[in-house]
């Protein structure tokens, strides 16, 4: 072989043993029975908007959700279990029902989906309702069509091990747009000892 030939032999094994290791994406975790995520929220419906904190603990017969305005003003607390569904507005108000959605349309204009969001915030579809999923090259889920929520899924971020969750979640529907940023996580035994 020419000396030229050997030059573009070594050149290319130099550039392919050169070449750092790709790093593959985090799986997607799929959450426990028991959780708590804590982050932000931001509610738009037609010109009006809310912007608060949020904390969520998750049980498997219970789940509490405590919402929070800017500064800690004006604050609420949805608990569901197999009772039904309480909101303590955090004035000494408490109005209870059957449904945890229709107490938050009754008492603020608009409602979270609790029944699909403690999916769609895990990274998952409710797998017992019809779905329209997309995913990414890695398998994770971006975008999603399900119970008439457009829900997209962006910033993935490990929170156990390798194991990754959503960062950011965006729902729309009609007129209302969701948006949750989920800060951080725990894992575990949550309210109601589940």
């Amino acid at each position: 072989m020419t000396r030229p030939g050997w030059v573009v032999v070594l050149a290319m094994l130099t550039t392919a043993c050169a070449t750092p290791p790709q790093k593959s994406q985090a799986p997607v975790m799929e959450l426990p029975a028991s959780w708590e995520a804590r982050g932000r929220l931001a509610v738009n419906v037609a010109d009006e908007a809310w912007h608060g904190t949020f904390a969520w603990r998750k049980a498997p017969e219970r789940q509490q959700v405590d919402l929070a305005g800017p500064l800690g003003q004006g604050s609420a607390r949805l608990v569901e279990d197999a009772d039904g569904a309480t909101l303590d507005l955090g004035d000494g108000r408490v109005v209870a029902g059957a449904d945890t959605e229709i107490l938050l349309q009754s008492q603020f204009g608009w409602s979270l989906p609790l029944r699909g969001l403690r999916h769609w915030i895990g990274g998952q579809a409710d797998p017992e309702r019809a779905a329209t999923p997309r995913h990414d090259a890695e398998g994770r889920l971006v975008g999603l069509e399900q119970d008439g929520w457009r829900i997209a899924f962006d910033r993935y971020r490990e929170v156990v091990g390798d194991a990754s969750l959503p960062h950011r979640v965006v729902l729309e529907r009609d007129d209302l747009g969701v948006r949750l940023v989920v800060d951080s996580w725990r894992f575990g035994p949550g309210p109601g000892g589940g």
